[in-house]
């Protein structure tokens, strides 16, 4: 993932209590260079530190940087339109798109 910010719109959630989780590596910063979270898929070692029920039929902004993982995916499918940002602030860039959420 070479974004550094995913924003998603979330068609479909995959369950009532789909949770991404977002995680901290032990001795590691918060945030990653953007393509060096796959070397900590699989590590059991991570701590929790947020998660979040991602609602559908709403945008959702997550940063790429940090280590993020689905959970509790059990009924259908996991639908979402995302648009990736690779700037260091998203909502100067997001801000000149709310005029057309008004149409």
């Amino acid at each position: 993932d070479n974004r550094l910010w995913a924003l998603n719109y979330m068609l479909e959630t995959g369950g009532d209590h789909v949770v991404t989780g977002f995680y901290k590596a032990p001795g590691q910063p918060l945030l990653h260079p953007p393509a060096s979270v796959r070397r900590y898929a699989g590590n059991n070692n991570l701590e929790e530190v947020f998660s979040v029920v991602f609602q559908p039929r709403r945008w959702h902004l997550i940063n790429t940087r940090m280590l993020h993982q689905v959970h509790g995916i059990t009924n259908g499918p996991r639908v979402a339109v995302t648009i990736g940002l690779n700037c260091e602030n998203p909502f100067d860039v997001i801000k000149g798109y709310q005029k057309l959420s008004s149409f």
